[in-house]
């Protein structure tokens, strides 16, 4: 029995409606993801391909092109539900569920995920689990938990950590509700008391009107997320990195594109940003507006302005500078 691992899988996944929807391929999959050998010692983090799967499962026996199909399906279903996320290129799979479903039991083994990720394949899926993993760590046990304290030593702490006392904005999505001042400065009418500094960056209005789709409000939550981002990476200034995001969200989510996923193209957008920082966009709604334009006539399928298959950024030495990080 010495030497074999293991995997935490909890009993009432099979009682779980969203896992019994699933298609009978599609549950075998996400099984292979939480349980087979192709995961690592980091949760969630999986050195897997579609080939890779097809091949571990035996669907390549009868008829290759086939077996590929499934594993393709049955990937894309999860990705759509946000269960799974992939790097092709590396050949590396995230469930970003995972480590707050295997909090570790000790600070032992959080350093065991330390020298685990250092072997992993560069990947931007390397970033995204750390950042979740903090998140998913410092809530589970605490922040000033012994265990927590010996992750954030190892890995670090992500970008644009900020305390939680103080809050991120967020989409208000209610609908558009009248301004109820008095239009003449004097603080006298009903309206908001809140001040806004001289010079001071002030976040567009996000308001969701009411004559908006799902899809639309999909999409301006998707731009609000991508104007944050902008501005507390300090590139440009909130309240210039989208001049007008109602407008752009009806325009993107609108009927003009229905080959794409406004939210997965904007995402796809953010990753070409990081992986080209060279060619930074100072007006992010002339960006998306060029790259919806530009994937439409693409069918949907695009990695960057060069097009071609999927791309991602590097995750640019993720522990570099801290203690343990050396790789």
């Amino acid at each position: 029995m010495s030497g074999r691992r293991y995997r935490k899988v909890e009993m009432i996944l099979w009682a779980d409606k969203r896992f019994r929807a699933l298609a009978d391929d599609t549950k075998i999959i996400w099984l292979y993801l939480l349980t087979s050998h192709r995961t690592t010692y980091c949760p969630g983090l999986v050195l897997a391909s579609e080939v890779i799967i097809a091949d571990d499962l035996g669907w390549f026996d009868d008829d290759p092109a086939t077996g590929l199909s499934r594993v393709r399906e049955s990937l894309r279903e999860l990705e759509g539900l946000g269960w799974v996320e992939i790097d092709a290129e590396a050949k590396v799979m995230w469930v970003p569920n995972a480590v707050r479903h295997n909090i570790p039991d000790n600070p032992n083994q959080v350093k065991g995920w330390h020298s685990t990720f250092n072997e992993i394949p560069r990947s931007p899926l390397k970033r995204a689990w750390r950042d979740r993993a903090y998140t998913d760590m410092r809530d589970e046990c605490g922040g000033t938990s012994q265990k927590f304290k010996v992750f954030v030593d190892l890995f670090g702490k992500p970008e644009g950590d900020v305390p939680e006392t103080m809050a991120k904005p967020s989409v208000n999505l209610g609908p558009t509700k009248p301004k109820t001042g008095t239009g003449t400065g004097t603080g006298t009418g009903a309206g908001s008391k809140t001040r806004t500094e001289p010079g001071a960056d002030s976040a567009p209005d996000l308001s969701v009107p009411v004559d908006f789709s799902r899809r639309q409000i999909q999409t301006l939550e998707a731009v609000a997320t991508a104007s944050f981002w902008l501005a507390e990476r300090g590139e440009v200034t909130l309240a210039s990195a989208v001049k007008d995001p109602v407008g752009l969200a009806r325009r993107l989510g609108g009927p003009a594109y229905p080959a794409l996923d406004p939210g997965r193209e904007i995402h796809k957008a953010g990753n070409w940003t990081m992986e080209n920082p060279k060619k930074a966009k100072r007006d992010l709604g002339r960006f998306l507006t060029n790259w919806f334009n530009r994937a439409q006539e693409r069918g949907g399928e695009r990695a960057g302005p060069g097009g071609g298959g999927q791309s991602y950024p590097h995750d640019n030495d993720l522990t570099k500078g801290v203690k343990g990080g050396k790789r």
